[in-house]
């Protein structure tokens, strides 16, 4: 891989800020390291829906644009420099920045842990006969309920001994794929007969 820097008007940029964390972005890029996949193994998601849901993994994406915007407006407008500027000591500022930056990813994080995990079940189609015997053999669900929309119908199974429960999809042919599942099924038990 070639690390060296591209001749591009970005590294121009006067600010050190801006320097620092273009040159950040694009030694993470450079060396191949998605902070997508990091984000997940730290907790920050368990797919990649939930880690962009944070926020977090978009820096990777947009910052080229920032600092190349930043960079651009600090070469057009030589004695303007695109800062903040607060009154009083700039350095508290800064802290205080950094500190509320720290607070929303620490509450993204908590946020993360506290959505419901659902069952993790092979999502490989099978036969429906086939489907419901893994189900009930793994997981102890039975059909409760069934709909039909188009040329396919939908299954709702549930556990009499827990609360999971799992929703497949029927093809024509006979072929049925789990299309959701969870551990907190919030209607009545299931009775009587399997259908």
């Amino acid at each position: 891989m070639n690390f060296s820097l591209p001749v591009l008007p970005i590294w121009q940029a006067r600010s050190f800020w801006a320097q620092l964390l273009m040159l950040a972005s694009v030694a993470l890029n450079a060396a191949g390291i998605d902070l997508m996949s990091i984000f997940g193994q730290v907790g920050l998601g368990d797919n990649p829906d939930a880690v962009i849901d944070t926020g977090l993994s978009v820096w990777q994406t947009i910052s080229p644009l920032i600092f190349g915007f930043w960079a651009w407006w600090e070469r057009r407008a030589p004695n303007y420099r695109l800062g903040v500027t607060l009154p009083g000591k700039s350095g508290a500022a800064m802290v205080g920045m950094l500190m509320l930056t720290g607070l929303m990813i620490v509450g993204s994080t908590s946020q993360a842990h506290a959505r419901p995990q659902s069952i993790i079940i092979n999502t490989d189609c099978l036969a429906r006969d086939l489907m419901l015997r893994d189900l009930a053999q793994r997981l102890g669900q039975t059909p409760i309920g069934s709909g039909t929309t188009f040329d396919r119908k939908i299954e709702f199974l549930a556990s009499p001994d827990d609360d999971s429960w799992t929703i497949i999809l029927v093809a024509p042919d006979g072929n049925s794929c789990v299309i959701g599942a969870g551990p907190n099924w919030l209607g009545p038990k299931p009775t009587g007969e399997p259908l």
